[in-house]
């Protein structure tokens, strides 16, 4: 009985305590970018910023404001059949990772990478290929993408969740930004005219599949910019990130107390056992 009872709660617990340790290693990822980013020179920092920039500004240039899956070159990122095992060594992680975005109203804290692939989608959230690089401006529109439904992380999961008001954040070589969600649409993968960039808007729009475990449609979540001022936006961003290393210490707890609870049931079996020899 103890036994089935001790296999049955941790399989109920592991995608819980697999996220929690996947969110504690999300930090990690995002830490390091950080310091090896703020240890770059100014002049490295500044052309790092510039090359997305230019980037950015040929999507315009060329009216390529289209060239996004279904409607380009590039193909529906869930559907992708990329080798994860040729991109998703450690090298190749940290040579495509610009940054990271929070979402605080659902405890979202990722690694942001500069393209769309099966290896990065397990890492974090993405970069839509044929979007804008997440760096603001006026004629900007980037997609962001992350998976629904994966057993050991949360990802995008909780996207449904959000409401309209509730504002995300991301940190771009360098640059901050906020976006204040104003319009949620669900399509199927071949509709996606609303991530055309409009000339005149600063956008950011965050995919994922839906419905949940089912993944026939995809959830487009938007915002606009909106000024990042204030401490209380580092504060919401640091409790986005506080909360997967109380979530692990609170799983360690409760892993703690398993194990001695477990110790306990059997000690009583073998004092009970001697007292009847």
């Amino acid at each position: 009985m103890v036994v089935l009872f001790v296999s049955g709660l941790m399989t109920f617990a592991y995608p819980f305590l697999s996220d929690a340790i996947n969110g504690l290693h999300d930090q990690a990822v995002i830490d390091n970018y950080k310091k090896e980013y703020n240890d770059l020179s100014k002049q490295e920092q500044e052309n790092r910023l510039n090359k997305l920039k230019i980037e950015n500004k040929k999507l315009l240039e060329n009216n390529e404001l289209t060239n996004i899956p279904g409607m380009g070159t590039v193909k529906d990122p869930f559907a992708s059949e990329s080798k994860k095992s040729e991109l998703a060594n450690k090298d190749n992680v940290k040579k495509h990772i610009i940054g990271a975005i929070f979402i605080p109203a659902i405890k979202v804290s990722l690694p942001l990478f500069d393209e769309t692939n099966d290896a990065f989608l397990d890492e974090g959230a993405t970069v839509l290929q044929g979007s804008s690089f997440p760096i603001g401006g006026i004629g900007t529109h980037s997609v962001i993408t992350g998976h629904t439904g994966v057993p050991e992380k949360k990802l995008f999961t909780d996207l449904n969740k959000l409401k309209k008001g509730d504002v995300f954040y991301i940190q771009v070589e360098g640059k901050k930004l906020a976006y204040q969600i104003n319009n949620f649409k669900t399509v199927l993968p071949n509709e996606l005219d609303s991530l055309k960039i409009d000339r005149h808007l600063d956008q950011v729009t965050l995919v994922t599949c839906t419905p949940y475990m089912i993944n026939t449609h995809r959830l487009l979540v938007t915002g606009y910019r909106v000024p990042y001022v204030g401490e209380k936006l580092n504060q919401q961003i640091n409790a986005t990130k506080q909360y997967q290393f109380k979530r692990i210490m609170l799983y360690s707890f409760l892993l703690l107390v398993l194990v001695l609870f477990i110790i306990y049931i059997f000690w009583r079996i073998l004092f009970k056992s001697k007292i009847r020899e």
